[in-house]
C-alpha cells in the first residue's frame, strides 16, 4: 500500500473511532428499543447498510478512478444526541422519524502531497423515504397500543421518576440496577420499599402484593418480544432513498460537481431475510466541470443507471454476513460536454467483494471495467476501488 493511502487509512480509522463514540445510545434510556434495533441492525448485510447508514457511517475510499476520499455520514439524530439528552428519551425517540431518516454526506479529498491539505470537499444529504433500518412512528404507535407495552412504559417511566425523589435516595442504586436489566423478576422488585410499590397499584389494580409484583415483572419483560418481532419483519420492507451531493474544488476555488440521485432502491429477494440475495437499483444525474474549457464551468451533464445483486455468505455462528459478492453494471450516458475520447453510451460491469473484519468493520473491494483512466487502472482497463467502512452502530 503506498504511503499516501496509508495516511488516509489512518485518518479514516480515527474518524471511525470517533463515530463509535458519538453513535452510541444510552442503554438505560432505550432498554427495549435499542435491544431490538441492535439485534436487527447487526444482521443486515454491509451492502444494505451502505445504502443508508442509519446511525453513523465512516468510510475511507481509495480509488484509481476518482482518487482517495474520507467521508462521514451522520444522521441528524446522531448529531442531535450530542447536544441534547432529551431527544434520546423513549417518548421522543419514536417521534423523531425525520431526523433518524435524514443523513448528512460529508467528505474530503486530501492532497496527494500531504494529508494536512484538502483539495476538495463534499457536501450533501440522503433522505430515506422507506427504510428497513429503523421502526417508524406508526410501528411504535401500534406496539404501544398493546396493554403490556403501554404498561412497560408506565413501569419504566415510574422507576425513572423515583430517581428524582429525595425520599427514595437510599434505593437509587437498586432502582438503577432494575432499570439496566434486560429482564426483571418478582424477587428484584421485592428489594423496593412499599412506598414505591404502591405507585404501581394505580396502573395494575392487583388484588394482592404478590400478584402486583408478577404483573409488573411481566409488563417489563414482554415488550422485548413485541419489539423484536416487529424488528424481525423489517427486512421484508424495501429501502428507498433520495440524495443530493456536491463537490467543491479548493484548488480552483469553484464548484466541481453536483449529483442528484432520485432513486436508490434496495430489496431482499426470495423470502426477504438479510442472508438472501438483494437487488440494488439506482439512478444518478450529474452536472460536472468540463476540464477542456479554461474558464470556470459546469458544462458536463451525465446520467448513470446502476443495477446489481448482492449475494451473502453468512457467518455460521452469528448468521450475519461474513462475505458478500455483488455483480453489477452501470449504464452511463453523456447528455452534454462529451469528450472526443468518450462514447455517448457506456456500459461498465463491476464486481464487489466485501469481507467483514469485525462486526463493526468491513472492507469492500470493487473491480470495474473502465477505459477512461488507463494510466491509473489495472491493465489499463480495470479500475480498482477499496474502502475501510464502519458499518454503523
Amino acid at each position: 500500500m503506498p504511503w499516501s493511502s496509508k495516511k488516509y487509512l489512518i485518518a479514516a480509522i480515527l474518524l471511525w473511532s470517533a463515530g463509535t463514540v458519538t453513535g452510541q445510545r444510552d442503554a438505560t434510556a432505550f432498554k427495549a428499543l435499542v435491544n431490538a434495533d441492535s439485534v436487527k441492525y447487526s444482521k443486515l448485510s454491509g451492502d444494505d447498510k451502505q445504502t443508508f447508514w442509519g446511525i453513523l457511517g465512516t468510510i475511507g475510499t481509495f480509488s484509481s478512478e476518482s482518487g482517495n476520499t474520507i467521508s462521514l455520514q451522520p444522521s441528524l439524530y446522531t448529531l442531535a444526541t450530542l447536544f441534547s439528552n432529551k431527544v434520546s428519551e423513549d417518548s421522543r425517540y419514536a417521534k423523531e422519524g425525520f431526523i433518524r431518516n435524514f443523513q448528512l454526506n460529508l467528505g474530503v479529498i486530501p492532497s496527494s502531497n500531504t494529508i494536512l491539505k484538502v483539495d476538495s470537499a463534499q457536501f450533501g444529504f440522503t433522505y430515506a423515504i422507506k427504510n428497513n433500518k429503523v421502526l417508524e412512528k406508526t410501528d411504535y404507535d401500534n406496539l404501544l397500543a398493546a396493554a403490556t407495552a403501554k404498561h412497560f412504559l408506565d413501569v419504566f417511566g415510574y422507576l425513572n421518576s423515583c430517581l428524582s425523589e429525595r425520599a427514595y435516595e437510599p434505593y437509587y442504586a437498586t432502582i438503577r440496577v432494575i432499570i439496566r436489566k434486560s429482564t426483571i423478576t418478582k424477587d428484584d422488585l421485592k428489594g423496593l420499599p412499599p412506598a414505591i410499590l404502591h405507585g404501581f397499584e394505580n396502573t395494575f389494580h392487583a388484588p394482592t402484593a404478590d400478584s402486583l409484583l408478577g404483573m409488573v415483572a411481566q409488563a417489563y419483560n414482554t415488550p422485548d418480544d413485541l419489539f423484536n418481532q416487529a424488528v424481525k419483519n423489517l427486512p421484508m420492507r424495501n429501502t428507498y432513498t433520495v440524495s443530493v451531493n456536491s463537490t467543491y474544488d479548493f484548488v480552483h476555488n469553484q464548484w466541481a460537481e453536483f449529483d442528484l440521485s432520485p432513486l436508490n432502491w434496495y430489496a431482499y429477494l426470495f423470502g426477504r431475510t438479510p442472508n438472501k440475495p438483494a437487488l440494488n437499483v439506482s439512478l444518478t444525474y450529474k452536472i460536472a466541470e468540463d476540464t477542456t474549457l479554461k474558464k470556470q464551468n459546469l458544462s458536463r451533464e451525465l446520467g448513470t443507471a446502476s443495477a446489481g445483486i448482492n449475494f451473502v455468505i453468512p457467518n455460521p455462528k452469528t448468521k450475519s454476513a461474513l462475505i458478500e459478492i455483488k455483480p453489477a453494471a452501470d449504464l452511463q450516458w453523456i447528455q452534454m460536454g462529451q469528450y472526443s475520447s468518450e462514447s455517448t453510451w457506456t456500459v461498465k460491469p463491476s464486481i464487489t467483494l466485501r469481507v467483514d473484519i469485525t462486526k463493526d468493520f468491513s472492507i469492500p473491494i470493487t473491480i470495474k471495467y473502465d477505459k477512461s483512466h488507463p494510466k491509473n487502472n489495472l491493465f489499463g482497463f480495470l479500475s480498482l476501488q477499496y474502502a475501510f467502512a464502519k458499518k454503523g452502530s
